[in-house]
Formats: structure tokens, sequence, C-alpha cells
């Protein structure tokens, strides 16, 4: 999307169920590198 549209806020979101605090915060941090996110709801 970054690619296209450099200007547009993109939003990631990552929901896990039963997990660690640290878990979920390492998979929200895996979301915004992987899709280049400007920030993670997690």
């Amino acid at each position: 999307m970054k690619k296209w549209q450099p200007s547009v806020i993109l939003v990631g979101f990552k929901l896990l169920n039963h997990v660690e605090p640290q878990a979920l915060l390492d998979a929200g941090y895996g979301v915004l590198k992987k899709n280049a996110c400007d920030l993670v709801v997690a």
C-alpha cells in the first residue's frame, strides 16, 4: 500500500488469545515491520 500511496497512514491489527503480553508485543512488532505499518493495534 505504501508503495502506491506513501502519504497513507497504515494501521495494522493483531489479535491473539491466551498469550503472554510479551508474545503479543512481539507479534505486533512483526506486523509493524512486515507490512510497513505506521502503527499497530494489538
